[in-house]
């Protein structure tokens, strides 16, 4: 399962947004069960690839590298 501040990897290329198979970056928005949007960063940077607007991707397209395990704050 992928959802907010994992960081995730590309499965497939993009030519036209620059993103290609292996581009990592971190999901900034989980929109529902099937889509995220993730800002990817340059190769071996960490300074976000120019991509506007943030691309939306398909869960499927995505590997999670590393998963972010903080629990909310309660209130």
């Amino acid at each position: 399962m992928i959802n907010q501040y994992d960081v995730v990897e590309s499965l497939i290329d993009i030519p036209k947004e620059n993103l290609y198979i292996g581009d990592k970056g971190t999901v900034v928005e989980d929109l529902d069960d099937n889509y995220c949007m993730v800002e990817f960063l340059q190769k071996n940077s960490s300074i976000p690839k120019t991509v506007d607007p943030v691309p939306i991707m398909h869960k499927k397209n995505l590997k999670v590298v590393w998963k972010h395990n903080i629990k909310a704050i309660p209130k």
